[in-house]
């Protein structure tokens, strides 16, 4: 407890020794004139009356207007000529027209021709998947024993009938071709199993 209001003390002390000890700069000329006219100012308002308000005293103001700026002058843009193009090619015949055409429908195949090469080689190349032949298997002979008798007892996994099985594959692959949608590969498969 005693070392709590010596510290108590001791911060008190330090804060009244470091505001008493504040260094002010001296006034200059400037401010030793506006803090006395208004200390006269202020004593003058104090001697008056307060029944009579009297107006406050407002210094004329001077306004000065704002320099025009000085006007923008446009800049001459030169004038450029731009002949129109000719709608059909001037001095040629109708032989050499259609020579012309003719080249043009060759250089577009050729062009064509080009582009099919080159999206040809940006498709990747499908995997080719070697497919095993389908084995039916075999039943599994289970010896079940409940007592003191043995019952042999033959479990068949039985595959989806061809048909079914077809079904479902070639809906796969229309759902792997984008050509129907996730909801309807759903759906359709549902009622492919639900027969």
């Amino acid at each position: 407890m005693r070392k709590q209001k010596l510290l108590a003390i001791i911060c008190v002390a330090t804060l009244v020794v470091a505001g008493a000890g504040t260094v002010h700069a001296e006034d200059n000329d400037a401010q030793a004139k506006a803090r006395e006219a208004l200390r006269k100012a202020m004593s003058e308002t104090s001697n008056q009356p307060a029944a009579a308000p009297s107006a406050p005293a407002t210094a004329p103001v001077r306004v000065v207007p704002a320099a025009a700026p000085a006007p923008v002058q446009p800049v001459p843009v030169p004038a450029v000529e731009v002949a129109p193009a000719p709608s059909k090619p001037q001095g040629l015949t109708p032989e050499q027209e259609e020579k012309l055409r003719e080249a043009m429908r060759a250089e577009k195949a050729r062009l064509d021709a080009a582009d099919a090469a080159k999206m040809k080689q940006q498709q990747p190349a499908k995997p080719v998947v070697a497919v095993a032949p389908i084995s039916k298997p075999e039943p599994k002979k289970v010896s079940v024993t409940a007592g003191k008798s043995s019952v042999n007892a033959q479990f068949i996994l039985a595959p989806l009938p061809s048909s079914k099985e077809q079904k479902l594959h070639d809906l796969l692959e229309l759902y792997k071709a984008d050509k129907i949608s996730p909801t309807e590969y759903h759906e359709q498969r549902a009622k492919i199993l639900a027969e």
